[in-house]
């Protein structure tokens, strides 16, 4: 099962949360985009796709949050993040890149 699929109301897991909400440190998978197709547009665009890992590095609750996604951080709004919903959980494993052809692993 997706993490993100893990929601509160069958008690296995709690409901996805905005990401302004979150203190800086804290680590998720974006489960949601609330907004238009403007909006839809200009995250998918800036790397805030359904599943992808995130990282919040600054929130002091007012101004911008810089949230880290695909190894770019990204300046949000508050009204932006707020409409970026994010399922909380341990840091991502990072991938690891298949050998290229013709060579072993170490």
């Amino acid at each position: 099962m997706d993490r993100c699929e893990m929601q509160g109301s069958n008690g296995r897991g709690a409901p996805p949360t905005p990401l302004g909400d979150l203190p800086a440190g804290a680590h998720g998978v974006v489960c949601e985009l609330r907004g238009g197709t403007g909006f839809l547009s200009r995250m998918t665009a800036l790397g805030f796709t359904v599943g992808a890992p995130i990282r919040v590095m600054q929130n002091y609750g007012r101004g911008p949050l810089i949230a880290l996604v695909r190894e770019s951080r990204i300046a949000l709004g508050r009204r932006e993040a707020g409409r970026v919903l994010v399922q909380v959980g341990p840091p991502a494993a990072p991938a690891t890149a298949p050998a290229p052809a013709g060579e072993r692993p170490a």
